[in-house]
This record gives structure tokens, sequence and C-alpha cells, in this order.
């Protein structure tokens, strides 16, 4: 992990080429980030997190070999320090629990601001968790939820719910 005041090293996790380059885009304009790896599987963030070792992994929930939450804690299981953002539009149920469980450290949705997505990632780099007071709000709903698993929750397949992830 880089000084708060060094450039924030970055690995961008999501399976929709599109978004990847558009956050890159976004973000090479930041002087204090620099995006150091991208990756479209869960395989692959946990092969770009060994190999790059980001300061910060933004992560979707949906991606096609695994669930993010499961990427979450295999970088974590070996990276105990990881920190890790999810960027999704799961908003604040079942999912972005175990997602915070696994050991996020920030939440977002993908309608998020550009400022906002900007602060959480200086936040969590910080080693602050940054979650918007919406998906907190939901979250805190769901909490009391008869427990299912994040498999229950995801249902019979990703691809079906992976349209709008």
């Amino acid at each position: 992990m880089t000084p708060a005041s060094a450039t924030i090293r970055l690995l961008i996790v999501d399976d929709h080429p599109v978004v990847r380059q558009g956050l890159v885009a976004m973000l090479s304009y930041q002087e204090c980030i620099k995006v150091v790896a991208e990756a479209g599987t869960g395989k692959e963030a946990i092969e770009s997190f060994e190999k790059h070792r980001p300061d910060v992994t933004l992560m979707d929930l949906a991606l096609p070999d695994m669930s993010g939450v499961d990427a979450i804690s295999a970088i974590r299981r070996t990276n105990p320090d990881a920190r890790v953002i999810v960027l999704t539009t799961f908003g604040g149920d079942m999912r972005s629990l175990y997602a915070l469980k696994a050991g996020a450290l920030g939440y977002l949705l993908k309608d998020t601001g550009r400022i906002d997505l900007l602060d959480t990632i200086r936040e969590v780099h910080k080693g602050r968790r940054r979650v918007p007071l919406e998906v907190a709000v939901d979250l805190a709903e769901h909490c009391s939820d008869e427990a299912l698993t994040f498999r229950e929750i995801e249902g019979p397949t990703c691809k079906t719910q992976r349209a709008g992830a």
C-alpha cells in the first residue's frame, strides 16, 4: 500500500469491457490515480491482484465465472489488507451484506457520480469504510432477513441477473 499522499494504484474488475474502458478513461485524468490493471472475470481479478498488488480494487458483483463476493474473499484470504470497493447495480440487499462481510470497505452503485467515486476511492485508500446512505438504509432493512446463502440470493444462474450488472 502506498502512502495517502502518493498515487493510488487501482485494479478495475467488471465483465463489461465498455464499463472498464469508461472507468479507465474517466480516472486517467486524475493525477492521484493510476489504473494498473483491468479484469473481466473473478479468476482474472485474483491473478491481477497478485501480479499488480493494487492499493484499491473496484469490483463488480456479477462476474461470469464466480461472484464478486467470492473474488473478494479469495483476494483477502491471501491479502487481508486488500482494499476493495464494490461497484455494482445491486442496491443494499443481502448481496451488499455479503460483500461487506467478505471484506469490501466500500460499496457504490453504478449510477454514482464521478465525484462520489473519486471520494470513495480516496477514503477506502485511507482504510475507511464508505457506503452511501441509500444503500445503508436498504442494507439495514435486510439485516433481519432470514439468512440465505449468497448462492440462494444470486439465483440459479448468474447470467439471468447479470443483464443489469
